[in-house]
């Protein structure tokens, strides 16, 4: 129950709850802090920027769509890379998480249509 009510609040517990096998490093506490002050508001414009296969894309572009969702449902979602494979498939995954049993655990409201 602890970790549930973690991971509704904070978007490292929220990765690692639904996605075990997630390893979080101190890099990634770093960009969680940043990406959850973006969606308190606190934070209007973020660049991240490190080297490749550091775990930011997990991060920004498949968990943090969906714990955003979690939060601002009524928000849109847009999703872009400089590929257009790469946004549909991070795409792809991350309406994954949200689709997943681990994400109804913590929000079962939430869908996507």
């Amino acid at each position: 129950m602890a970790a549930r009510t973690l991971a509704r609040r904070y978007l490292i517990d929220f990765t690692t709850y639904t996605y075990p096998a997630y390893k979080p490093e101190p890099v990634h506490f770093l960009i969680a802090q940043h990406l959850e002050a973006v969606l308190k508001g606190q934070i209007k414009r973020l660049l991240i920027s490190a080297a490749p296969q550091t775990g930011k894309s997990e991060l920004t572009s498949v968990r943090f769509p969906a714990f955003w969702l979690a939060h601002r449902p009524d928000d849109p979602i847009i999703l872009c890379s400089y590929g257009s494979a790469l946004a549909h498939s991070k795409a792809w995954e991350a309406r994954n998480v949200v689709e997943s049993p681990a994400f109804r655990r913590l929000f079962p409201n939430i869908y996507v249509s």
